[in-house]
């Protein structure tokens, strides 16, 4: 038998999730600047990643398939190939530790100051028909600065773990993740998969369900994403 939990729920777009009320009581949200930043001296976005030696240069990859797009982020060091018709997630600063407010320097103006050092997105991805991927770096290289970064909602599901190889770019990793079963009549409604490499973080998945679909129209979907994260990058 299986338990009944309270789950995460994907969704199509970002909203709230894996925080719980702790951040909830140290996490500031945007305030509105009232001056011009300061100096604030921060940490450079890349500093916290690995270095360019410890990170293997994946082969060359071939031409994307006609009609899809690079995205590309220099700041954290990677490239992706995706469908043009696809909805590129592109999201950069939305709050920060509130014990990281230097003294003596208003919301605000640290937040401009954030957005100004982190000029290209923090959390990337695209949401294809009812599939998603969503990734975001290290927290210490900036990744605590665009949260939440992946899926959400709450429920009570029957929560089952499951397990898939999965190519990013040159690696072939083991993702894990969860099938959700309806309580009523153990229908499978969604299921969402987590990837950690190189201290960034994958999340990958879908919800047929919530979209009025079919579970084999989400594996067309899946494909597409899978096909996203093969093309995956990690620039020199």
């Amino acid at each position: 038998m299986h338990a009944s939990r309270s789950v995460l729920r994907p969704v199509v777009w970002l909203v709230a999730v894996l925080l719980g009320a702790a951040l909830a009581c140290n996490w500031s949200s945007p305030a509105p600047a009232t001056d011009p930043p300061p100096e604030i001296l921060l940490p450079s976005p890349t500093a916290a990643l690995l270095p360019t030696a410890d990170i293997p240069v994946a082969p060359e990859i071939a031409a994307p398939p006609p009609g899809w797009l690079t995205y590309t982020n220099r700041t954290f060091g990677y490239a992706f190939d995706y469908p043009a018709e696809a909805e590129l997630v592109a999201v950069g600063v939305t709050g920060y530790p509130t014990d990281e407010l230097p003294p003596g320097v208003e919301p605000g103006q640290y937040f401009a100051t954030l957005e100004a050092t982190y000029t290209e997105a923090i959390c990337a991805g695209v949401r294809y028909g009812t599939a998603f991927l969503y990734v975001g770096p290290p927290e210490d290289a900036g990744g605590r600065f665009s949260l939440p970064c992946g899926v959400s909602g709450v429920g009570t599901y029957d929560l089952r773990p499951v397990e898939e190889p999965i190519t990013i770019g040159p690696d072939t990793l083991s993702a894990g993740g969860s099938a959700i079963y309806s309580l009523d009549d153990g229908t499978f409604l969604y299921e969402f998969f987590f990837v950690p490499t190189r201290g960034f973080r994958f999340n990958y998945g879908g919800d047929w369900t919530q979209a009025g679909t079919t579970y084999e129209a989400y594996l067309a979907d899946k494909a597409i994403i899978q096909q996203v994260l093969a093309s995956w990058r990690w620039l020199e």
